[in-house]
């Protein structure tokens, strides 16, 4: 059965109305049903034609043609597909008037692109300028083969079939110099933050396993190679009943020919100037925004305490909801870790 809607409804109303006799003109019809007379008079025009299959006969006003046109769309699409997009919706406009030849208002440009295509600005991720292009996805293609030979290769070393974990490894500074950070506050009112210039700081040294969760951190006074074979050291001995390979950057300190390896422990170095690769990079950034919370520190025991509280809340499942990602997953099933 058709459905009628609540256009239909009316039109149904005023026609029984006029067969009952409880109105005589379109003009009474249109005020008791609030609408036109002309409107009223069309229904009517409507079931003298045809009758009540007429009368409720579904009309689709004229398609308008679209200010955007098909093409531009997909091309609009495929642009907003590459990582560098645009800057502004006004940049958007001002590409379809270049390349399409279509003055478009900003409204509309912003219900396709907010509405239509679900993009919004967003911050970029930081990429170093020396960074090689497609170096990442090469990376991330070739993790597995690497973990694969890597795990072949320790296992000979050291002669024995213990189970191999997968770690990712990093250092962050922690200091009492003020990062800013955002405010809200009415338009037209600058936001206002008190600033510390102080350069006194530590180095923080952690280790992430992406699958189960387990982290380990230490506090160090610099980022050297004496500090970071320290540091292999005491996680060798908290984990001494595994092989472990571990991702890390191309840092001096780790890379130094005096460097003493702790047994069970080899290292896979990643692309240089591409820290975005090493998923302990967004635990930093959700370890500084925490910090953040604080405005300044009175001194350095202040700030170790935050630090250390900030650990100590540190659940399993929050390091793995911000390092699991796939490719790491998949790689570590082709090296069968």
């Amino acid at each position: 059965m058709e459905q009628v809607t609540d256009n239909k409804k009316a039109r149904v109303q005023a026609l029984y109305w006029l067969k009952i006799g409880a109105v005589e003109t379109t003009e009474h019809i249109a005020v008791l049903l609030n609408c036109h007379r002309t409107t009223t008079s069309r229904w009517l025009t409507l079931y003298r034609e045809g009758g009540i299959p007429r009368l409720l006969e579904y009309r689709k006003s004229p398609d308008r043609p679209p200010l955007i046109t098909s093409d531009a769309l997909e091309s609009l699409k495929k642009e907003l597909t590459e990582p560098d997009g645009f800057k502004s919706q006004v940049e958007i406009k001002f590409w379809l008037k270049l390349f399409w030849e279509l003055d478009i208002c900003y409204w509309t440009v912003y219900r396709c692109v907010r509405q239509g295509f679900k993009a919004k600005l967003k911050v970029p991720r930081p990429q170093h300028i020396k960074q090689t292009h497609g170096i990442i996805e090469e990376f991330k293609n070739q993790l597995g083969e690497l973990l694969k030979y890597s795990v072949e290769r320790i296992r000979a070393w050291y002669n024995c079939e213990k189970t191999v974990r997968f770690w990712c490894q990093d250092e962050t500074r922690a200091g009492l110099m003020t990062s800013p950070s955002r405010r809200i506050t009415l338009k037209g009112v600058k936001p206002r933050q008190s600033e510390k210039w102080e350069f006194k700081s530590f180095w923080l040294y952690g280790l992430i396993e992406p699958i189960s969760g387990q982290h380990f951190f230490y506090e160090f006074s610099n980022l050297d190679t004496g500090c970071f074979e320290r540091y292999l050291e005491l996680f060798s001995q908290k984990y001494s009943n595994k092989l472990h390979v571990i991702q890390l950057d191309n840092s001096p300190a780790h890379q130094s020919l005096t460097l003493s390896m702790p047994e069970g422990i080899i290292l896979l170095f990643q692309p240089s100037y591409s820290p975005e690769i090493n998923p302990i990079e967004r635990l930093w950034l959700e370890f500084k925004r925490q910090l953040k919370k604080r405005d300044w520190f009175n001194d350095l025991y202040e700030l170790r305490q935050a630090v250390s509280k900030i650990l100590e809340e540190l659940s399993s499942q929050v390091v793995t909801s911000l390092s699991k990602w796939g490719f790491i997953v998949d790689a570590l099933c082709i090296a069968g870790i």
